[in-house]
C-alpha cells in the first residue's frame, strides 16, 4: 500500500512546525471524525475531505499534500460504501432478494474499510511526526498536483 519516496523531495521533518504536522495528521483523521454521518451517507466523508482540502489551500505544501492524498484515498472507500448503502436500501425497502454476491460485496467492503482504517491511523501518526510517505497510486498523484515551490520563502514558517 505504500510507495517508496525515493526521487521525491519532501521537507525535512525538523523544519516543520507543530501546526503543520497537526494539520497534515488531521487530514487522515477526517474519515473517523465524520463516521457517524458517513455510515448512512458515505458522501458526507467525501464532502468533509473536500472542505478540508479547500481549507488548507493557503497552508504549506506539506499540509496540502497530505490533505490531497487523504482525499484521493477517501474516494474509492466512499464509492464502495455507497454500494453497500444502495444494496442495503434495495434489500430493506424494495423487492430485492438476497444473493450470495451481496455477502461477498459486504465482506469486501468490511475488509477495504479495515485496511483504510489501519493505513489512515498509520498515516496520521507519521504525518504528525512530520514524515512523508506515498500511498500507491494516490501518493504520486497528490505529489504531482502540489506546487512544492509554493510558499518557498516561508514554507516552513508557522501557518496562521
Amino acid at each position: 500500500m505504500l510507495e517508496s519516496t525515493q526521487g521525491y523531495h519532501f521537507p525535512d521533518p525538523s523544519s516543520l512546525n507543530e501546526r503543520q504536522r497537526e494539520e497534515a495528521s488531521f487530514a487522515y483523521l477526517i474519515p473517523f471524525v465524520t463516521i457517524i454521518g458517513g455510515l448512512p451517507l458515505p458522501i458526507i466523508n467525501l464532502l468533509v475531505c473536500v472542505a478540508y482540502w479547500k481549507y488548507v489551500q493557503e497552508k504549506s505544501p506539506f499540509v496540502k499534500f497530505h490533505a490531497l492524498q487523504s482525499l484521493f484515498t477517501t474516494v474509492p472507500i466512499v464509492l464502495i460504501n455507497a454500494g453497500v448503502v444502495y444494496i442495503g436500501v434495495q434489500l430493506a425497502f424494495y423487492d430485492w432478494s438476497y444473493e450470495s454476491w451481496m455477502g461477498g460485496y459486504f465482506l469486501a467492503a468490511i475488509v477495504f474499510n479495515l485496511i483504510e482504517f489501519i493505513f489512515n491511523i498509520y498515516a496520521a501518526i507519521n504525518a504528525r511526526k512530520g514524515k512523508s510517505f506515498l500511498f500507491i497510486v494516490f501518493g504520486s498523484m497528490a505529489y504531482d498536483l502540489i506546487d512544492w515551490d509554493d510558499h518557498e520563502d516561508n514554507q516552513f514558517m508557522p501557518d496562521l
